[in-house]
């Protein structure tokens, strides 16, 4: 309970002060929801994965990072696209989106070796393979960062106070406090049998690493701020799918299971079809969003069935 009262008040901080950013420096609300929303959202789960890794435990992590940014952009986007149309800003799916479908696609590529090279291959995320995602999350960051810079840069008179950073350091600090607490206590819940028969603990601890994305969108919507939701769910999708699952690669190997291609594969259709809705109009509606949640209910019913 005190993780998921620090989830809230830390997802209010940051709101809030994304938008006091925005109004301050010249740079679109989208990049600086991705450095701070996305940054308070994903760190929990990143450190998550890195304690799973050490003893060689961190099998789970891709599994859960594919979930995460599956339920994120199709449960999340979608029903926040079913409350009126949603703006996305322009550039947004030619350039971030689209290197977040091409980082899943590497994903898939190097889990699912035996579909390219045959039965034999082994379904193995090496070093080498972490140390190439790990590579690609510091690229976004790079360009993330650097389109920051040039706002803060182009801005004139812009005055960044030392308790303005304090503030958002704080709201990052306790949404993750706030995640790994919950995280790590998750097995002191006790579920009724009948739901973790069918559904199992995965899905509860998938969903206890959501629940930021959902106060986030939730605050933002509530504001009318589309581009805050956009950002948090890239800063976040980015963070878990190359930073997490590069970083336990590279601490050890991960064996990648049958299920966990599925999710894979099915992570990128979800993607491709947002992006084509969104590519051309720059907005998603209400009969996309209907559409998101209706194949994110028949792939957990397709899990269930699993």
């Amino acid at each position: 309970m005190i993780g998921f009262v620090l989830q809230i008040i830390g997802a209010d901080i940051l709101v809030k002060q994304s938008i006091c950013f925005a109004k301050t420096i010249k740079i679109p609300k989208v990049y600086i929801a991705i450095a701070l929303c996305g940054a308070g959202s994903g760190l929990s789960f990143f450190i998550y994965g890195i304690i799973c890794s050490i003893p060689n435990h961190g099998q789970v992590i891709p599994d859960y990072a594919s979930v995460i940014v599956l339920s994120s952009i199709l449960l999340i986007l979608g029903i926040c696209a079913m409350t009126g149309k949603m703006k996305i800003y322009h550039g947004v799916m030619q350039q971030d989106f689209s290197f977040l479908i091409f980082v899943e696609i590497v994903l898939l590529y190097l889990s699912a070796d035996y579909l390219f090279h045959g039965k034999h291959s082994m379904r193995i995320l090496s070093r080498i393979d972490g140390m190439i995602l790990t590579a690609f999350f510091v690229y976004y960051l790079y360009i993330v960062s650097k389109k920051i810079y040039h706002g803060i840069k182009k801005s004139e008179k812009v005055k960044i106070n030392l308790s303005t950073v304090l503030i958002c350091a704080s709201g990052i600090a306790l949404l993750t406090l706030g995640g790994i607490a919950m995280l790590f206590f998750e097995n002191k819940i006790v579920v009724p049998n009948f739901i973790e028969k069918y559904v199992g603990k995965d899905f509860l601890k998938i969903f206890m690493i959501i629940i930021p994305n959902i106060f986030i969108s939730i605050r933002s919507l509530k504001i009318g701020e589309p581009d805050l939701i956009i950002g948090n769910l890239m800063g976040n999708s980015m963070i878990s799918l190359a930073g997490t699952v590069g970083v336990a690669a590279m601490m050890n190997p991960i064996v990648i299971s049958t299920s966990e291609i599925y999710n894979m594969i099915m992570l990128c259709c979800g993607s491709i079809m947002v992006w084509l809705f969104a590519y051309k109009e720059h907005w998603l509606n209400r009969i996309h969003g209907c559409v998101m949640n209706t194949v994110f209910v028949v792939y957990i019913i397709s899990c269930i069935m699993r």
